[in-house]
Order: structure tokens, then C-alpha cells, then sequence
């Protein structure tokens, strides 16, 4: 899967790690959590954890280590994530749907608000609480609703099209999952896991935002 963005200003190792420690705050439980939990959930060493939260401030408190829910905030201002993004997904296939049946990424405020696809028999169709519309309905989708990030699940051989008229339809943030290479600013191919990527993305989406 490749991701498709403007500039960041934050380094990408940087972005991914702190997006994993954000997942790993949200189902913590406990009040405080030290940096050596942090990393061994990951498989790293604490002194990692510590050397990328100290480079935006100073979060622990000696003997008892983060406070959860502030570090949380902090790192979700940070990373440019303390809002909602809209998402569609291009293309209704098996992998489409099952992005639209999935509520999870509710919770990193990550809202699927549609889904687009060409196959009549689609068309119409209401997964989730989210409905199908024609792709030539994009464009005028964007005019009338906000959308951060375009999801696409279509075929290889089809990609590169798709991709371009996304972009013409104005909008900004595109995850590739086809394993077409499509020449375009900023190209960067990610390995994590999906609400990792869709974090990555909005933080560029939001750094973006800073410096316009």
C-alpha cells in the first residue's frame, strides 16, 4: 500500500512511532504508564520511547512515569489528529466493503462517510450507514461535503486513472492499496497497519494546513 501527500514537517519514523504509542495509550487502562511498558509492547527499549516523547516536552513524572490520558492529548496534538477527518472509499469490492463495515476507526476520528464504486449492482447499496454512490459522482461530492482522505480498493489495472481523478476532484489525502506506481509528490510506502496509516496521513494532512 503506498500513501500519496504534501509536506510534513514531522520525520516519518518519528510519525509512525508516535502513532504506535498513541494506539497503545488509547487501551491502556491504568492511570500512568512508564516507558518501558510503552516499548514492550513494541519490541523496542524504553530509552527510544523517552528520547521521542522528550523531543516535544517534558510528559513523565519520576517513580510513577506518563499520566495516560495527558500524553494521549499531547500526542494527538502533536500529530495534527485532534479532529475529525472524512474518508470514502474508491471502489466496493471485498476489501472496500469490509472498510465500510468497519466502525473502529471511529474511535481515532477517522469517519467513512461513502463509498464510490462503477458496478450498478452497487450502486445504491447502504453498508454501514454509508452509501454507494457512482463514481462520477465524486466531484460534486466534494463540493458539498468535506473530505480529507480518499481510500482506494480498486483494480491495478484501473488505479492510476482512479487516482488522477481523485486528486482533480480536489481532494488532498490518498491511500493507494493497489500495487500500481503512480508518479506523484511525496510518494512514501508504508508497512504498518491501516489506522496507523490513515494517522500518518492526517497528520501530513494537518501539517500541510500549518504552513499553507
Amino acid at each position: 500500500m503506498k500513501l500519496f501527500m504534501l509536506k510534513n514537517k514531522l520525520p516519518n519514523k518519528i510519525v509512525t512511532r508516535l502513532s504506535l504509542y498513541y494506539q497503545i495509550l488509547s487501551k491502556t487502562t491504568s492511570s500512568y504508564i512508564s516507558s518501558q511498558n510503552i516499548a514492550s509492547h513494541l519490541g523496542t527499549n524504553s530509552a527510544q520511547v523517552r528520547k521521542d516523547i522528550s523531543l516535544f516536552g517534558q510528559f513523565g513524572i519520576p517513580g510513577k512515569g506518563y499520566n495516560v490520558k495527558k500524553l494521549y492529548l499531547n500526542i494527538e496534538k502533536i500529530l495534527g489528529i485532534d479532529k475529525s477527518w472524512n474518508v470514502v472509499i474508491i471502489g466496493c469490492g471485498n476489501l472496500g466493503s469490509a472498510l465500510l463495515k468497519y466502525s473502529g476507526f471511529k474511535e481515532q476520528r477517522f469517519n467513512i462517510i461513502a463509498g464510490f464504486d462503477i458496478d450498478k449492482n452497487k450502486i445504491g447499496k447502504v453498508i454501514n450507514n454509508r452509501k454507494i454512490y457512482h463514481i462520477d459522482e465524486l466531484k460534486n461530492f466534494v463540493k458539498k461535503n468535506v473530505v480529507d482522505i480518499a481510500a482506494i480498493t480498486v483494480p491495478s489495472s484501473s488505479a492510476k486513472e482512479i487516482i488522477k481523478y481523485v486528486a482533480d476532484c480536489g481532494i488532498k489525502g490518498i491511500l493507494n492499496f493497489s500495487a500500481t506506481q503512480i508518479k506523484l509528490p511525496k510518494c512514501i510506502t508504508l508497512k504498518f497497519d491501516l489506522t496507523i496509516e490513515f494517522i500518518r496521513l492526517a497528520c501530513m494532512l494537518a501539517n500541510s494546513k500549518l504552513t499553507q
